[in-house]
C-alpha cells in the first residue's frame, strides 16, 4: 500500500534588524548587554563596536541608559 508522505512548504517571515541596544544580537534586551557595556566603559576603543550604542566613539552611561530603556 501506499503511505502519504508531506513535503515540507516555505512560509515567508520577517527578518528584522537587530537593534543597537542589543549588543549580544540575540533578540533579548537583558542583563547581559549592559554586563558587555559595562565591560568596556570608559573605553574609546572597544572589543565589539556594538558596545558604543549612540554612536559617539566613547563607552558611557548613555550607552547603558538606551539599555535600560529597551530592558525586557
Amino acid at each position: 500500500t501506499a503511505t502519504a508522505t508531506t513535503r515540507p512548504t516555505a512560509t515567508a517571515t520577517s527578518v528584522g534588524t537587530i537593534p543597537n541596544w542589543d549588543v549580544d544580537q540575540n533578540g533579548v534586551i537583558n542583563v547581559v548587554d549592559i554586563g558587555l557595556v559595562a565591560d568596556q566603559y570608559g573605553k574609546t576603543s572597544f572589543t565589539n563596536p556594538r558596545v558604543d550604542i549612540d554612536r559617539n566613539g566613547t563607552v558611557n552611561v548613555i550607552d547603558i541608559g538606551i539599555i535600560v530603556d529597551h530592558y525586557r
